[in-house]
C-alpha cells in the first residue's frame, strides 16, 4: 500500500470530498464492532481554537504517566501520522497502514461505490479502532466540520465525558448555513443528554441563544470559560495573544469539569502544562537565520476570527516592523475578510501564491481583490504560481532590507507545513 493510500483524508488537500451525515458512519462502525462504545470522549467543536484547546488539555492530562490520552485532530500539517496520537506519540506508519487496510476491506465489501464512506469517515473509524484497542483512558476528539452531522459525532451519550464549544464564526457556510446562529446549531449537535458543556468566550450574541437552547433541551449543565479568565491571566503561557488566553480559559474550565468527573488533575499540573503548550503553525515565530531583527511568522489563519486575531497580534507586538505578507487561500473560504485583516496591519508588500487541489484559489484573484482595498494603495503587490515560490521571494526581499522586518505567511494550513520545513532547513544550513 502506497503512502498516499493509507494517509488519504489526513491532510487538508485530502479533505476535498465532504460527506455530512451519520448513517454511513454508524453502519461502518457497527461492522467494525462499535469501537467508539469503549471510549471516554471529550468532544471539541468550534470555528477556531479547537486545536489549541486540545493542545492545552493534552499537555496537562499527559502529566500523569499512568494515564493514556488519545488525541484525534485534523488535518495533518507536518506529518500524516500526527492526526492520531497517544500520550503525545504519533501512530506509526505501519499501524496506520494496517488500520487503513482493515477499514478499506470493510468499505469495499459492504458499501456501494456511489455511497462509500469518505476519506474522513474512514479516518475517524480508524481513530476509534486505534484508541479502543490501545485502551485509552480519555480521548480528545476534534470535530472535522460542524458537529451534528460530522463523522466524529457517531457515538452514544455513554461515551462522552463532556462537550466543548470553543467559538462560533463564519466558516464553511456552504455546508453549515448563512448565519452564525445556523452554524451554532450544527456545532451544538455534539451536546449529549445530561452531559456537561464548556462554552468558550468567542460566541456571538445571535449564536449564544441557539447554543443555550440546545444545552437546555438536553439538560446539559453549562460551564462558561469566561469565569476562568482571571485565573489564566496569572499563568505563564508560551502561546501569545488574546485568542491563546481565551483558549487556555476554555481548557481550564474543561479540566475543572474533568476533576469533578473523577480525573486527578492538580493546579500544579495545569500551570506546568499550560506553560509548555505550543502548537506549530499557530502564530509561530522564528528568528530569521543570521538576522536578529528579522522574524518569520507562520499562521494557518483562514477565516475572519483567526485572521482578526492574527492582525491584533501583529499590531500589538510588531507594529514598528516592515511587513511582507505571504498569502494563499482556498476558494471556499471568505478570502475578502482575510484580505481586509491583512490590509489592517499596514503591510509594505503582499505576495500572493496560488493554492493547490480542488479548492484552489488563484493568486491573480487574490491580488486583484486586495488591490481594490483603500489600505492597499501604497502596498507592493506581487503574485506567484505557488505559495512556496511567493514565500521564497519574500524571504529574499526581506534579506535586502535593513532594520526590523517580518515575513508573515497565512491563509491555509495546506502549505504551512512545507514553509515550516523550509525555514528549519535554512536555519540548519546556516549553522
Amino acid at each position: 500500500m502506497k503512502k498516499k493510500e493509507y494517509t488519504s483524508g489526513v491532510t487538508a488537500a485530502g479533505l476535498d470530498e465532504i460527506k455530512l451525515g451519520l448513517k454511513r458512519m454508524r453502519e461502518l462502525l457497527s461492522l467494525l464492532g462499535d469501537p467508539q462504545d469503549e471510549l471516554k470522549i471529550v468532544h471539541v467543536a468550534g470555528t477556531n481554537g479547537k486545536g489549541t484547546v486540545i493542545a492545552f488539555l493534552k499537555s496537562v492530562l499527559c502529566k500523569d504517566p499512568g494515564r493514556r490520552v488519545g488525541v484525534f485532530t485534523t488535518p495533518a500539517v507536518f506529518d500524516p501520522c500526527e492526526v492520531l496520537s497517544i500520550n503525545g506519540k504519533n501512530i506509526t506508519p505501519k499501524r496506520l497502514q494496517a488500520l487503513t487496510k482493515e477499514v478499506d476491506v470493510v468499505c469495499e465489501k459492504h458499501f456501494p461505490k456511489g455511497d462509500a464512506p469518505s476519506p474522513f469517515e474512514r479516518l475517524t473509524a480508524k481513530a476509534f479502532l486505534y484508541f479502543a484497542r490501545e485502551k485509552t483512558d480519555i480521548v480528545l476528539l476534534e470535530t472535522g466540520l460542524g458537529g451534528d452531522l460530522d463523522a466524529t459525532n457517531a457515538y452514544d451519550a455513554s461515551s462522552q465525558l463532556c462537550a466543548v464549544l470553543t467559538s462560533v464564526g463564519e466558516d464553511h457556510m456552504d455546508f453549515l448555513g448563512d448565519t452564525t446562529a445556523q452554524i451554532a446549531a450544527h456545532k451544538a449537535g455534539i451536546f449529549r443528554e445530561d452531559h456537561p458543556v464548556i462554552l468558550g468566550t468567542q460566541i456571538p450574541e445571535d449564536a449564544w441563544g441557539v447554543v443555550m437552547d440546545a444545552a437546555r433541551a438536553k439538560h446539559c449543565p453549562v460551564e462558561k470559560s469566561e469565569k476562568y479568565r482571571d485565573a489564566v491571566a496569572g499563568m505563564k503561557l508560551s502561546m501569545i495573544g488574546t485568542a491563546a488566553a481565551d483558549n487556555a480559559a476554555c481548557a481550564y474550565a474543561c479540566l475543572h469539569k474533568l476533576k469533578a468527573l473523577g480525573f486527578n488533575v492538580t493546579e500544579e499540573e495545569i500551570r506546568a502544562g499550560f506553560a509548555e503548550t505550543s502548537l506549530p503553525g499557530r502564530f509561530e515565530i522564528f528568528a530569521m537565520a543570521g538576522r536578529k531583527d528579522h522574524i518569520v511568522i507562520l499562521d494557518g489563519a483562514h477565516n475572519l476570527p483567526a485572521a482578526r486575531s492574527w492582525a491584533e497580534n501583529i499590531n500589538s507586538s510588531r507594529k514598528d516592523y516592515k511587513k511582507i505578507i505571504v498569502c494563499g487561500m482556498l476558494k471556499d473560504k471568505d478570502h475578502m475578510a482575510v484580505l481586509r485583516q491583512i490590509a489592517s496591519v499596514s503591510p509594505d508588500a503582499v505576495y500572493f501564491g496560488a493554492t493547490r487541489g480542488k479548492r484552489r484559489l488563484s493568486a491573480v484573484t487574490l491580488a486583484q481583490e486586495f488591490a481594490q482595498l483603500p489600505e492597499a494603495k501604497n502596498c507592493e503587490i506581487r503574485r506567484f504560481c505557488g505559495v512556496r515560490q511567493a514565500f521564497s521571494e519574500a524571504m529574499i526581499r526581506a534579506g535586502s532590507i535593513r532594520g526590523r522586518v517580518l515575513v508573515a505567511a497565512l491563509g491555509s494550513f495546506t502549505f504551512i507545513g512545507a514553509l515550516r520545513k523550509e525555514i528549519l532547513s535554512r536555519k540548519n544550513d546556516d549553522q
